[in-house]
């Protein structure tokens, strides 16, 4: 009895989501080399965290708290807390 109404729950997924039409977006259109522009408050928190971020991925085209800069993604690092530690 569960199997049966385990492959009902199933088949009825399936169904709405196949016939609601829904697709995956395509991001054809994002350079290979996309433009990051990161904007944070300068604490000694922030400053490890940038250091670090510096120091691992090509910062070519990372922008650090230049908010003029035009790009092609902006973060903003609002709150960084440690715990546990």
């Amino acid at each position: 009895m569960k199997i049966i109404k385990y492959l009902i729950i199933v088949i009825s997924l399936i169904s709405i989501i196949s016939g609601c039409g829904y697709k995956l977006r395509s991001y054809e259109n994002i350079s290979p080399q996309p433009s990051i522009q990161l904007i944070y408050e300068t604490n000694l928190i922030n400053n490890k965290f940038i250091e670090g971020l510096k120091q691992s991925i090509n910062s070519s085209s990372i922008y650090f708290n230049e908010p003029d800069k035009k790009t092609n993604y902006t973060l903003k690092i609002l709150n960084i807390s440690l715990n546990g530690i």
